[in-house]
């Protein structure tokens, strides 16, 4: 783990005039077919408790400060060209696909999520902190929703994670979740961050453990998102599902989809 520096600085949604993140139009998403239909349906991405990273290393170093338990993500790449790496790490031969999201024009990446609430479940709805008092005043809790691209460095982080006592419900560090070893520099992660905090300092421990929380997508900041089948499977088996199901799902955005540029051409 590394040093936290301005490089990778966490940047709320909606205020990029520091970060060279405004400039990233297209971002990639690894999945499968069957957690695609589930997106189509709920028109959200999940966030996974931050303690469920692929990087054991990561996740020990973050288990540092017991404010993981309330620290979601959901993990994306800004390289929309096609890795071989990441297939094998993050598809299945069967049902792998990449989502390539491209923004409309003047739309970026801290506006793929509606800025209204979070949810877990049903009856388990957070409101997010966009600024606006009045919608926070009934919410014991409510979600920092911020966005930025994973610091690789393979420096040892010089002091603990651990907040003062009295503000461990509130205060959690910019760079918590942001730094990765350079072993992982090939995913380009821009990692989506969701931090379950008290509405107020001092704010009583009573806190529901929950495992994810699921953002809604805001489609409206999306001109196209391109289905990339994996390099095992042809698009003419899955094409007429998925059409059917975004026709059910009234899912308004283009979506388009295309075999694989390795497309038989590894094993």
């Amino acid at each position: 783990m590394g040093v936290y520096s301005p490089e990778n600085e966490l940047i709320p949604m909606g205020n990029w005039a520091s970060t060279e993140s405004i400039h990233i139009k297209s971002i990639a998403h690894y999945t499968s077919i069957p957690t695609f239909l589930k997106i189509l349906q709920t028109k959200c991405f999940r966030f996974n408790r931050i303690d469920n990273v692929n990087d054991l290393e990561e996740k020990e170093f973050l288990q540092q400060n017991d404010n993981y338990r309330r620290t979601f993500i959901s993990c994306f790449t800004d390289n929309t060209r096609e890795s071989i790496p990441m297939w094998k790490i993050y598809t299945t031969p069967e049902t792998g696909i990449m989502l390539k999201i491209k923004f409309a024009q003047g739309r970026s990446v801290d506006e793929l999520f509606e800025k209204s609430t979070m949810y877990a479940n049903t009856s388990t709805v957070f409101p997010i902190d966009s600024g606006d008092a009045k919608k926070l005043m009934n919410s014991a809790w409510r979600v920092k929703l911020s966005v930025g691209k994973i610091n690789y460095t393979d420096k040892r982080m010089p002091t603990s994670l651990r907040v003062g006592e009295e503000n461990k419900y509130y205060d959690i560090p910019d760079y918590f979740g942001l730094e990765k070893r350079t072993a992982w520099k090939y995913e380009r992660e821009l990692r989506y961050r969701a931090i379950i905090r008290a509405a107020q300092v001092n704010t009583p421990a009573e806190f529901e453990e929950i495992g994810s929380l699921f953002g809604k997508i805001n489609f409206s900041a999306i001109d196209k998102i391109t289905v990339v089948f994996n390099p095992w499977i042809n698009k003419e088996d899955w094409v007429s599902v998925l059409k059917a199901a975004i026709k059910e799902q009234k899912i308004d955005t283009q979506i388009d989809f295309r075999n694989s540029s390795l497309y038989k051409k590894i094993r």
